[in-house]
């Protein structure tokens, strides 16, 4: 297969990665989340998906709060 005709590996509307941490970061703290109990693997497919850092922190708080219910 030649450079050519690969198809780029993320295919990310959103932004770069730096501006996605920069913004789950400030989005975490605002809404209390521990960074301790987030997956960053997690948190770099909701990146690839297209998600903002605050749309990425929901999705995970929603997570965990099911979890604990």
């Amino acid at each position: 297969m030649t450079s050519q005709n690969r198809k780029p590996r993320f295919n990310n509307a959103c932004c770069s990665w730096d501006t996605f941490l920069d913004g789950f970061l400030k989005s975490a703290s605002q809404k209390g989340l521990p960074l301790l109990i987030v997956d960053r693997c997690k948190a770099r497919r909701f990146w690839r998906e297209g998600l903002t850092g605050a749309e990425a922190v929901h999705m995970i708080r929603s997570e965990l709060l099911k979890e604990v219910r």
